[in-house]
């Protein structure tokens, strides 16, 4: 990716670190939402917005339309996540609960670290470049 955008590996850590920092505030923000209009609402408007930003990312020209991609799909991820613990801890219990959760969270840690690199090599490989 540094090759990629010409800019310097801080920028690219950059995409993460904004990404993660959004997502925390997202979680504060998105949870008395999905408790006030429902789990449904929040849901669709968290993966019609995070569909949106991912298009954003892929048509990131600069390092900084990346960043501020990354941002606005950190922000629409985590209302999914939101909604999908509530969901996980309205439907469960005990350790069928944990094991869900185990998953769902581990999931929510690995993919964003993995997503940018995973995506620039399919496109750089479907591209041929």
């Amino acid at each position: 990716m540094v090759d990629a955008f010409d800019t310097t590996e801080s920028m690219v850590n950059l995409t993460l670190s904004s990404y993660f920092i959004t997502y925390a505030v997202g979680l504060l923000f998105w949870g008395p939402l999905s408790e006030k209009f429902g789990r449904k609402p929040i849901l669709l408007v968290g993966i019609g917005s995070y569909m949106l930003a991912s298009i954003l990312c892929a048509l990131s020209g600069s390092i900084e339309h990346l960043i501020a991609s990354r941002v606005l799909q950190a922000f629409a991820g985590s209302a999914i996540t939101v909604v999908s613990t509530a969901i996980v801890k309205d439907m469960f219990e005990g350790r069928e609960r944990e094991r869900i959760m185990a998953t769902i969270m581990s999931l929510v840690i690995i993919a964003p670290m993995v997503a940018p690199y995973w995506g620039h090599f399919c496109c750089k490989s479907l591209l041929g470049a």
